[in-house]
């Protein structure tokens, strides 16, 4: 695991592998409540980007200020999303809030010679994403609360 300091005193955490991801994504309470605010496609499609905004620290309280984890996903053979919405938020979009982006738990488990990715919200709303490697950035401000 690398780590540099970033410009606003809090320390960037880089983790290159996929056992360091899995075992900071369990340190760190599976990011639950964290918001997702971000997946994409990099790469021509080889890799999909996650940024997840962790609003509150291990415990669950608020932070004082909130951080983006990043996760890299590189070598992907497949990229699920059900998106679990119900007759109201179809018809209604207009109403959609942040609410719908606070996910459940984020964990990473091996699978053959790969890994899986689980994003799991309380409901059946769920994204996985299985890929070769694994990578992560997180600002690290020392788990500050409210």
């Amino acid at each position: 695991m690398n780590s540099e300091m970033s410009g606003r005193g809090a320390e960037t955490v880089r983790i290159a592998s996929a056992e360091a991801v899995s075992a900071w994504l369990a340190d760190n309470a599976s990011l639950t409540e964290s918001l997702l605010t971000n997946l994409s496609l990099e790469n021509h499609g080889y890799s999909v980007e996650i940024v997840l905004r962790r609003i509150t620290d291990r415990v669950g309280r608020l932070l004082e200020e909130e951080s983006d984890v990043v996760i890299r996903l590189d070598a992907v053979e497949e990229l699920s999303l059900l998106g679990s919405l119900n007759a109201v938020m179809v018809e209604n979009p207009d109403r959609i809030n942040w609410g719908l982006s606070e996910v459940s738990t984020v964990t990473l488990a091996p699978e053959g010679n790969a890994y899986r990715l689980h994003i799991r919200w309380e409901d059946d709303r769920k994204i996985e994403v299985l890929s070769h490697r694994v990578s992560m950035e997180a600002s690290d401000s020392g788990g500050d609360s409210k």
